[in-house]
């Protein structure tokens, strides 16, 4: 709940714009749900309407110091998630099965586009954040984003279900992201980061 309650929408962007992560957090608590049923309705995927969920609102808060100059917020929001699903249906098309585009790629780019980072940040950046995992989430995430290998062999691999590596590579994708979006924005985006990620509990 916020501690501040703002009068109007305008009065909560411009907070917002303003760089308070309190009204970011309130705004996404706002919209969040409504973004999710357009990326839904679109996608016909519960994980990648998820994601989009936080891809959309990363990409509000990169972006915050526009909000104050909207006029009409909603169909912004309703705009911008529209358009980041049919880049995402892009992706998935050039990539055969919606499967394997979930399983086979993570890129920094497609978390933080406007990010200039050399690969050996990223390399770097991305074995603190397996570091940090659990074993099995991290095992998971080597044997299927690492190596290549299928959900069914990782499974058989682990001695587990393929739902259960379905489980662990999700978490482990989540506390991935989380990890790099704080890091390559600084500390101030942890308590952001943690909203986005927040997004899949929730539900």
């Amino acid at each position: 709940m916020l501690s501040i309650v703002y009068k109007n929408e305008s009065d909560l962007l411009r907070a917002v714009s303003s760089g308070n992560e309190e009204a970011f957090a309130g705004l996404f608590t706002l919209y969040k749900d409504k973004v999710y049923a357009i990326a839904l309705r679109m996608t016909e995927s519960q994980m990648q309407a998820e994601d989009i969920v936080q891809d959309v609102f990363l990409r509000i808060w990169l972006r915050r110091d526009t909000l104050s100059e909207l006029s009409h917020f909603k169909s912004y929001l309703y705009t911008a998630t529209r358009n980041h699903v049919y880049n995402a249906l892009k992706k998935i098309a050039m990539n055969d099965k919606l499967g394997e585009y979930l399983e086979n790629s993570f890129h920094i780019e497609d978390i933080l586009p406007d990010t200039k980072i050399t690969e050996r940040e990223y390399r770097r950046f991305l074995q603190q954040a397996l570091d940090q995992l659990p074993e099995r989430q991290r095992q998971v995430f080597i044997l299927i984003k690492q190596q290549g290998q299928k959900r069914e062999e990782a499974a058989a691999l682990l001695k587990v279900s393929p739902e259960t590596v379905k489980y662990h590579l999700a978490q482990a994708n989540r506390s991935v992201r989380a990890f790099l979006i704080s890091r390559f924005l600084g500390d101030s985006a942890l308590m952001v980061a943690m909203v986005l990620i927040g997004t899949h509990g929730s539900r």
